[in-house]
């Protein structure tokens, strides 16, 4: 199988499991850690959940570096694998990172979760805060009485300002909410 054929029955996956809420926004490709990552599928809802693919044709090389970046970021993230990466995944994925198998079976696609994800332990305010762009960084920042002195500063003394300022929780629901309410997710 294929990137693109896990892809597609991962996102009709999702799409299934959270269309009872409306909500949640899926998201694909999406950058973390200032572009230092991109994660294959995002969950946003009252969680922000990532969900790394690597098929049958990915090489697992990457995924030290990525598991790095999507723990300081995501509250779960789960890795969506074939069979031939499933051994080696249990044993090098984070255990906090969930691992679900996806497999053709009689023509449809089927997912298995082996291991339940659990929340991310090393979470990055300042990650977090970096997931938002100027725009919104400035907006959050008015909304809390905190943009004096620095409305326009680089967008890296916005998002120190956010992460030192806000408790984690409320940065949290402030970057999900700015992410559900983008309308173009490409910054060009």
């Amino acid at each position: 199988m294929r990137d693109r054929d896990v892809r597609a029955i991962l996102r009709s996956y999702l799409v299934d499991r959270y269309s009872s809420d409306p909500s949640t926004r899926i998201v694909d490709e999406m950058p973390v850690c200032s572009g230092a990552a991109r994660i294959d599928l995002a969950v946003i809802n009252s969680d922000l959940v990532g969900f790394e693919i690597k098929s049958a044709c990915d090489t697992l090389a990457r995924l030290p570096s990525q598991a790095r970046s999507y723990s300081l970021v995501f509250d779960e993230v789960t890795i969506v694998a074939n069979q031939p990466h499933m051994a080696r995944l249990r044993q090098e994925l984070p255990r906090w990172f969930g691992l679900w198998e996806v497999r053709e079976c009689g023509g449809a696609g089927l997912v298995r979760e082996h291991r339940k994800a659990k929340p991310c332990p090393s979470q990055s305010p300042r990650e977090i805060a970096a997931l938002l762009w100027r725009d919104e960084a400035v907006s959050a920042l008015e909304r809390y009485g905190l943009a004096n002195g620095v409305k326009s500063k680089p967008c890296r003394v916005l998002w120190h300002r956010l992460a030192n300022d806000l408790p984690l929780d409320v940065l949290r629901s402030e970057v999900r909410g700015c992410l559900k309410a983008r309308t173009h997710w490409r910054a060009d």
